[in-house]
C-alpha cells in the first residue's frame, strides 16, 4: 500500500532541507510517531524473553479474537497500548526458519547469516545521514519489524513500513512494483509439470475415445491442455478476496457472483479425480459449414432426442456417439423406405 503525503517535498528539496538542523529534528519526530522499531512506548519493562517466548499455536488465535479497542472508551490509551504490545509480539518479532537459510552456501558455521538481516543493529536514536540520505531509527530490540501501530490495529497481522524520501529509494520501489504485477502467473516449471499431467491423463484416455482423424485427435490434445492450464493455476488470497468484493460503480453497487467453495471443497477432495472434471467443448458445424456451434457430451445429452428419454448420462456417455448422417441413415428414417438393398455401414 502506498501514501502519498499531502505538499510533499521533492527528493532534491529533502536533500537542501535536511541540511537544516530545525527541519531535520521536525523531520524525525514525524519518523519517530509513525514509524515504532521496538516496544518501548507500550510497556514499561521490555526484553526480548518477553516478545519471544510465544507459543506458536497460541500467535494467530490471540490476533483473530482479541477484541479491537474502542476511541471512545474511557481507558482507550491503555487497551490501545495492550493491544499493540500483543499484536506486535506476535505478529512483528522475526522468528528464524528454513526459510532464512534457504540460500546460504556456508554449511561450515553453526550461526549461518539470515537472508532477511535479522538481527538487526540497535541504534540508541534516530539519525538521518544528510550525505547518504540514511534513515536509521531508534531500535532497541534486535528481531522485531519495523510498523506503525493504528495499522497494526487495523490489519491485525506482520507489516512493514518505510518512508520513501530519495531519489534511489523511489526507483527501486517502482521498479518492485512494476516487476510484481507483470510477473507471469505460472513459472516455467510449473507449466512443463502441468502439461506433462495433461499429456498423462489425455494418453490414458486414449483407448475409450474414437478419434475421426489426426486432426480431431490433436485439437483435443491442444485443448485439454489449454483447460489444464486455465483451470488449475493457485491463485493468491488478494486475488481470491478481489473476486468476492462488491464491484463499487459511481451510482451503484452490483454483487459478483460468488463461488460455491463448499461444492469446491468437496469435488477437490479427491486429488486423483479432478483432472477428468474439467468440462471441454469442440467446434462443430451448425446448421450450414458458415456457422459453429459449441458441443460436448453434456450438451448432446442434455438435447438427446426422446427415445433416450430413460437413459441416464453415464449410459449415454458410454454407449452412444454422434456421427454424421449417411445415405443409410436417411434410408432407414424414410417413412415407406424402398426394398432396394443398400451398403451397409
Amino acid at each position: 500500500m502506498l501514501l502519498w503525503l499531502a505538499n510533499s517535498k521533492h527528493p532534491h528539496e529533502l536533500r537542501e532541507l535536511i541540511l537544516d538542523d530545525n527541519f531535520r529534528q521536525n523531520l524525525i519526530n514525524y519518523l519517530e510517531d509513525i514509524i515504532k522499531e521496538d516496544l518501548d512506548d507500550f510497556q514499561n519493562n521490555t526484553t526480548e524473553s518477553d516478545t519471544c517466548n510465544i507459543e506458536k499455536h497460541n500467535r494467530t488465535s490471540i490476533s483473530i479474537c482479541s477484541p479491537i479497542p474502542l476511541p471512545t472508551d474511557s481507558n482507550f490509551e491503555e487497551q490501545k497500548r495492550i493491544a499493540v504490545r500483543t499484536l506486535a509480539s506476535e505478529n512483528q518479532v522475526h522468528r528464524h526458519t528454513s526459510t532464512c537459510y534457504k540460500n546460504t552456501r556456508i554449511t561450515t558455521t553453526d550461526n549461518p547469516p539470515c537472508r532477511l538481516r535479522y538481527p538487526k543493529q540497535i541504534y540508541d536514536d534516530t539519525m538521518i545521514d544528510a550525505d547518504t540520505g540514511e534513515i536509521r531509527m531508534k531500535r532497541s530490540h534486535p528481531m522485531i519489524n519495523n510498523f506503525n501501530e493504528w495499522l497494526l490495529l487495523a490489519c491485525r497481522c506482520n507489516i512493514d513500513i518505510k518512508f520513501i524520501w530519495s531519489g534511489s529509494d523511489t526507483k527501486a520501489l517502482v521498479y518492485y512494483i512494476s516487476d510484481y504485477i507483470t510477473k507471469k502467473n505460472l513459472s516455467f516449471h510449473d507449466c512443463n509439470a502441468l502439461i506433462y499431467k495433461a499429456v498423462e491423463n489425455f494418453e490414458k484416455n486414449e483407448s475409450r475415445i474414437n478419434y475421426t482423424d489426426a486432426l480431431d485427435k490433436s485439437r483435443r490434445f491442444i485443448l485439454r491442455c489449454f483447460n489444464t492450464l486455465a483451470f488449475q493455476q493457485e491463485i493468491s488470497a488478494v486475488q481470491l478476496k478481489e473476486k468476492q468484493q462488491l464491484n463499487c460503480t459511481t451510482n451503484e453497487y452490483d454483487s459478483i457472483d460468488e463461488l460455491p467453495f463448499h461444492i469446491l471443497e468437496s469435488s477437490y477432495e479427491n486429488d486423483g479425480q479432478h483432472e477428468d472434471q474439467n468440462e471441454s467443448f469442440e467446434l462443430e458445424s451448425g446448421v450450414d459449414e458458415n456457422n459453429l456451434v459449441l458441443c460436448n457430451k453434456r450438451i448432446d445429452y442434455q438435447l438427446r432426442p426422446k427415445e433416450l428419454d430413460d437413459v441416464c448420462l453415464y449410459t449415454f456417455y458410454c454407449e452412444y456417439r454422434k456421427a454424421k448422417m449417411t445415405t443409410f441413415d436417411n434410408y432407414l428414417l424414410q417413412d415407406d423406405p424402398a426394398q432396394t438393398p443398400l451398403r451397409r455401414r
